[in-house]
């Protein structure tokens, strides 16, 4: 069932991915041993969206676990690094990554 309070790869997978083409522009880029990966995943009921150099995790206040159908939007800005959850139209926060 995956775990909260962790970083998106602890929890069950929704959505995982490691792309060359999720690192920030040159200036903000990770060194390239970090992994420039990120995902969306479901852990105790809440979800999770982080992304990796460093790993950095959005996890949401209240679980969504009790069979309802919910709309889940993660999205990242390239040129920023700010990514954001947002669970049926609402933000469970931002951060800023890589």
């Amino acid at each position: 069932t995956g775990q909260a309070n962790c970083q998106w790869f602890g929890g069950c997978g929704l959505v995982d991915a490691e792309s060359a083409s999720v690192v920030a522009p040159v200036s903000r880029r990770p060194p390239r041993d970090e992994a420039a990966d990120f995902g969306v995943s479901i852990g105790d009921g809440r979800l999770m969206f982080g992304i990796g150099g460093p790993d950095t995790t959005i996890v949401s206040e209240r679980r969504y676990n009790e069979g309802c159908w919910h709309s889940v939007v993660a999205r990242r800005r390239r040129d920023t690094g700010v990514f954001e959850l947002i669970v049926d139209g609402v933000s469970q926060g931002r951060r800023l990554g890589s």
